[in-house]
């Protein structure tokens, strides 16, 4: 499984947001040129962000985005899921935030309830959501002692 673009910048950029603190709304056009990627790129990444409730927008000439809630309850999870979709590396394997269904499901896969290899996807699909939902932006920010995971 590969992270696309949207995953690795949306996180990448509210790194960056975080890493200012709370010092209100930050522009896209700051964020993108400190990043390096184009504004109208972030642009998208970001109004997903806050339709997904991770992010909120104020206009204006002092406007821009700043977080709808701390960075220390914001997961990689919360962020992948707002840009990319399911955390599920299997389209047969579907995945809500902190959980995943287990049940066969026709619609996805008329091989599914039956399928010898599912259990593994679903397994795996289980570890993949809980590491990501146990990350948060507060946490890669740290030093990474505090959770050794992410010393390096």
């Amino acid at each position: 499984m590969k992270m696309s673009t949207r995953g690795r910048f949306g996180l990448r950029s509210l790194l960056h947001l975080a890493a200012r603190g709370e010092n209100g709304p930050v522009s896209v056009s700051e964020i993108a040129s400190e990043m390096d990627v184009s504004s109208d790129y972030l642009m998208q990444l970001f109004v997903k962000l806050r339709r997904e409730g991770l992010l909120e927008s104020m206009r204006g000439p002092r406007g821009g985005f700043k977080f709808a809630r701390p960075a220390e309850s914001i997961t990689i999870g919360d962020v992948v899921r707002s840009v990319e979709g399911s955390l599920s590396p299997i389209h047969c394997v579907e995945e809500e935030p902190g959980r995943v269904i287990e049940e066969g499901d026709a619609e996805l896969c008329e091989k599914a309830p039956t399928c010898p290899s599912r259990k593994a996807w679903v397994y795996i699909t289980k570890k993949l959501v809980s590491l990501f939902d146990s990350i948060t932006l507060a946490d890669i920010l740290r030093t990474g002692e505090e959770k050794g995971l992410l010393a390096v």
